[in-house]
């Protein structure tokens, strides 16, 4: 049931051909419902197709209840609510936030003025659901200034939260990344199966931008994995992307795979939370350096691997390591071609993942309850 006394106004701006991005925003809503009335933004026509893909209803539309901007709206309800004993609160930060130079800090600085102005008028603030990097003396000032007006600060990853300790930001707590609290059904999380039939490559390469020399490196990597792979085991490849914007660099990797081996094939559809049993409920072995492309595939009985930069993709490192998971990280420099697979212990692995899943779902619930129920 519906707290009828909060109201809860959450920021989403996502793009909806990014399944991982649907998947955090996706698993936030669904936490957040029982705490009170959501309202979302859905202003933007552009984003309509991602509320779509969150299961947004009509009475979460802040079109349901007003013309004004979504910012506009927010503050007039924390002032009509003053002397009432209805809550508002804000809810924002979902996602990987980088700041560096004096552009990040000035757009911090003008969120610090707003919340500043929501916590005026009695309002709650909460930034929850993120990884932050922070480089430079002024994007650090203007995120510890801001953090002066959130309520509630969590971070996903221990890494993050040093960052925020460096810069002086003060009770910063960790709650684990959202997609661990996301639920399905139709999966056996307890089939210990251990032979690898199908392996599952999704890979990106916009982590390098135009920097060719890093992409080939990569390219080069994921053909020895394949090596590797098609050496061990008797299996077939199957190449896909769970973001639209992946799919040139995924086709380029299915015509380079597919020049040395004949068991690979290209998967043309996007993977969404709607199809995704049919891609990871079929695969023993998920290998992707996108951190949600390895989440989500631990909901289906894979064991997902992280076949990454780790000098360049902390954010994955930090989250893997903080559930314990850092054994299912390769850097792309250790990849050889007499690399053994022999670590892979799937029945501990697949054991091991369930029990994860389970204690971080149950600490966002914990987080959420103290959230709106403790201090609410």
């Amino acid at each position: 049931m519906i707290n009828q006394k909060r109201i809860i106004f959450y920021k989403t701006t996502a793009a909806f051909d990014n399944t991982g991005e649907v998947l955090i925003y996706k698993s936030l809503l669904e936490q957040l419902r029982p705490y009170g009335q959501v309202i979302v933004n859905d202003r933007n026509k552009k984003s309509a197709l991602f509320l779509d893909k969150i299961g947004i209803e009509h009475s979460e539309r802040l079109s349901s209840y007003s013309r004004f901007p979504f910012v506009l709206f927010l503050i007039f309800s924390c002032i009509k609510h003053m002397c009432t004993s209805t809550d508002v609160v804000f809810v924002t930060g979902v996602g990987e936030h980088r700041y560096t130079g004096v552009k990040a800090s000035v757009k911090i600085l003008l969120s610090a003025c707003y919340l500043a102005l929501v916590k005026l008028f009695r309002g709650k603030v909460v930034r929850i659901g993120m990884s932050i990097y922070l480089s430079g003396f002024m994007p650090k000032f203007s995120e510890r200034l801001l953090s002066m007006f959130v309520d509630h600060y969590y971070v996903r990853d221990s890494l993050s939260q040093k960052m925020c300790a460096d810069s002086g930001i003060q009770c910063v707590d960790i709650a684990p990344d959202l997609s661990w609290a996301y639920e399905i059904s139709g999966v056996n999380k307890y089939n210990l199966d251990c032979e690898v039939t199908t392996c599952l490559f999704s890979f990106r390469s916009s982590l390098y931008k135009n920097d060719m020399l890093k992409v080939d490196k990569l390219k080069n990597a994921i053909l020895m994995l394949s090596d590797a792979l098609m050496s061990q085991y008797h299996c077939s490849i199957q190449v896909t992307y769970q973001v639209q914007s992946d799919y040139p660099f995924a086709h380029e990797i299915y015509k380079l795979l597919s020049s040395r081996h004949d068991r690979v094939e290209f998967k043309s559809e996007l993977i969404t939370l709607d199809n995704a049993l049919s891609f990871y409920g079929n695969a023993q072995l998920v290998f992707s350096n996108r951190l949600h492309t390895l989440l989500l595939a631990c909901k289906y009985n894979s064991v997902p691997i992280g076949f990454i930069d780790k000098l360049n993709q902390q954010k994955i490192v930090g989250i893997f390591e903080d559930a314990d998971l850092g054994e299912l990280l390769l850097n792309l420099n250790d990849i050889c071609e007499d690399f053994s697979f022999s670590f892979l212990d799937f029945r501990n692995l697949k054991t091991k993942i369930v029990a994860i899943e389970e204690r971080f779902s149950k600490n966002i619930k914990h987080t959420m309850s103290h959230i709106f129920l403790h201090n609410g």
